[in-house]
């Protein structure tokens, strides 16, 4: 609308007799845009007459505002139907093989609805923009569609919002974006038209448009008219642009979606929205790997390089702990950061570690701390894993269960991976050996007498399971006590685990993964084996599960009871939910996805937030530089 003061000042000067080119200069050198202008111009008629000449201007009524809502409302569903419809026939027309037998049902239905809502809605729309064309017509003073267009906007960009948040990321969703995508291009020639001409051609379409209504076209140009000739909005701080979207601020739904990989194309509502943002607490970590909390308050994190960071009040501190590596401890590649249930009153901490021999072969180690203000001191290695392997890349976490003891992981390390050359993996049934297992120690290293294995000469008292190929996490079912584990396969066959003392988890006798270079099976039996332990979840293709954590926090009470997994090739973090309400009991939510991240550790904090190290890595040659330094430690927290 054009400003009360411009309208003014137009007026006195076509009564003193300056020709609209002239006056149309003075402003524009003012100051005032093209479009200012030729809104106050239109206010009088080019005619010749003694004083300026007032246009009739456009009202909309109540009752007007009604019939154009109901007009565009009908177009709305009479377009997104439309799509609708022609999906399902090129679904039935072009089936696809492997779930067509499954969706046939829903196919059939979706043809059903679209079919009955377009013998409803089209003919609403065809009558509506009858009638409304039949009073425009007998109507002079509105046949200037531009303020009825105007004022519609505002009642158009609501619905429009509201029925793209229900019909995103369902099957109806992609006939609403066809629409929508398929006027981009006439918007912006709309947008960019002149003012005058979006008013010419908006009295046309007026007088005309019961001649037009019976074209299935008009869906799509009256949309896309809309859209381009809404005219420019009020110069005021409300008419400004809306700030973009929070990238790390996401949309999620509980109980989740119905689909087995946790996408949003599930068979089933999702549940009601739950908005989570991730704050960024530790940017520019080299090669973080796992993260632990002191009761007072820090956060330590481990970087694979050896070193141990410290964040202090949301800060994460410029030097890591000093007295790490320690004197007299051969030291590698650090794997986990663990803290004693009692450091307020002993202050021990434990670093679990790659030790290296010069012929190549590695194992891992455990070492007990004291911390020590910003330093580790009376350092000592209190237990050596026996899994001297000349072998491939080695990986394990430790964690305190709840009786106290420590438990640790090693995984196979086998350098053979790509072949069927299974000499260094067998070792993972070997009870003489630590290769492949879950060992259980106390917290000065020795070893508890409870343990499966203790008093057999054949086995070292330290294993607890065995049959795993790269055990990687732990989480204790908060209600059951269970302990559960995450595990990577080859390509294919990750799996959860419930581990019960002295049980075999069948690697690699039992895998559903297959051989890197030779795409087999890695096992000829690769489900089930008498006296082997089953997953209780599991993943083909992989998805590399690293972190596993049951949230029992308040802060994010939808999730609460949920398990959590990270993901490092899968770059995800899927939420798991049991128990939940019909159709699929289990619902599985693949969060985060767009920010191509690798998930190594998720935590609950002592602040009831859940906590993520993450990193990145980019595979080519050469290597993105950046990847180096690309580790973020992330706290979720409720968006709103």
């Amino acid at each position: 609308m054009a400003h009360a003061q411009l309208v003014a000042f137009v007026e006195a000067a076509l009564k003193a007799g300056e020709p609209r080119d002239a006056v149309r200069r003075a402003l524009e050198q003012a100051g005032w845009s093209n479009e200012q202008v030729a809104d106050a111009l239109a206010h009088y008629a080019d005619v010749p007459f003694a004083v300026p000449v007032p246009r009739p201007r456009a009202a909309v009524s109540a009752r007007d505002a009604f019939w154009y809502l109901l007009m565009f409302g009908a177009l709305y569903v009479s377009a997104i139907y439309f799509g609708d419809l022609l999906f399902g026939f090129i679904n039935l027309a072009f089936p696809d093989d492997l779930t067509f037998a499954d969706r046939t049902q829903f196919i059939e239905r979706g043809i059903r609805w679209a079919t009955a809502a377009l013998i409803v809605a089209f003919p609403l729309f065809l009558f509506t923009t009858w009638k409304i064309g039949k009073e425009v017509a007998a109507d002079a003073t509105r046949r200037n569609g531009a303020a009825a267009v105007r004022g519609l906007r505002h009642v158009r960009s609501p619905v429009a919002a509201r029925a793209r948040g229900r019909l995103l990321g369902s099957r109806r969703g992609a006939s609403l974006l066809l629409v929508q995508r398929a006027g981009e291009s006439a918007l912006k020639h709309f947008r960019s038209a002149n003012l005058k001409l979006c008013r010419t051609a908006a009295a046309r379409v007026g007088t005309t448009m019961n001649r037009q209504a019976s074209r299935a076209i008009s869906v799509l140009s009256l949309l896309v008219f809309v859209q381009g000739c809404g005219g420019p909005p009020a110069s005021s701080a409300s008419a400004s642009a809306s700030p973009p979207p929070d990238p790390l601020v996401f949309d999620t739904w509980v109980p989740g979606p119905c689909s087995p990989n946790g996408q949003s194309q599930g068979q089933c509502p999702p549940g009601e929205l739950f908005r989570v943002r991730l704050v960024p607490v530790a940017e520019g970590l080299s090669s973080p790997r796992h993260v632990a909390f002191t009761p007072d308050g820090d956060m330590l994190v481990v970087e694979l390089a050896g070193r141990v960071r410290v964040v202090r009040d949301g800060t994460l501190l410029p030097e890591p702990l000093a007295g790490w590596p320690a004197e007299g401890i051969d030291a590698g590649a650090l794997q986990a950061v663990v803290v004693h249930p009692q450091f307020a009153a002993n202050r021990f901490v434990y670093l679990y570690y790659v030790k290296s021999e010069p012929d190549a072969r590695t194992t891992l180690a455990l070492a007990r701390a004291r911390l020590d203000g910003s330093a580790l001191v009376e350092a000592r290695e209190i237990f050596e894993t026996d899994a001297w392997v000349q072998g491939g890349p080695i990986a394990g976490r430790a964690a305190f269960g709840p009786d106290g003891m420590i438990y640790l992981t090693i995984n196979d390390h086998d350098p053979h991976n790509p072949t069927d050359d299974a000499s260094i993996r067998i070792f993972a049934q070997r009870l003489d050996s630590d290769v492949g297992k879950i060992l259980r120690l106390r917290d000065d290293g020795g070893i508890p007498a409870g343990n499966p294995f203790v008093g057999r000469e054949d086995a070292n008292p330290q294993i607890f399971t065995y049959g795993h190929r790269n055990a990687t996490d732990f989480a204790w079912h908060p209600v059951t006590g269970e302990l559960w584990a995450t595990e990577i396969g080859p390509m294919g066959g990750d799996e959860i685990n419930i581990l019960r003392a002295g049980a075999n988890y069948g690697w690699p006798l039992v895998s559903l993964g297959k051989l890197y270079a030779k795409a087999s099976n890695v096992s000829e039996q690769h489900w089930y084996r008498e006296g082997m332990e089953m997953p209780v979840m599991h993943w083909t293709p992989s998805i590399s599960p690293n972190s596993l954590v049951w949230y029992t926090g308040d802060k994010l009470l939808p999730w609460r009871g949920h398990l959590f997994v990270g993901a490092l090739n899968g770059q995800t973090l899927q939420r798991v939910a049991f128990d939940q309400p019909a159709p699929q009991a289990e619902r599985r939510d693949s969060l985060f996805m767009s920010l191509g991240r690798r998930w190594r550790h998720v935590e609950q904090g002592p602040d009831g937030y859940l906590y993520a190290v993450t990193d990145r890595r980019t595979l080519g040659t050469p290597p993105d530089p950046t990847d180096a330094t690309s580790g973020v430690v992330y706290r979720i927290e409720p968006a709103e």
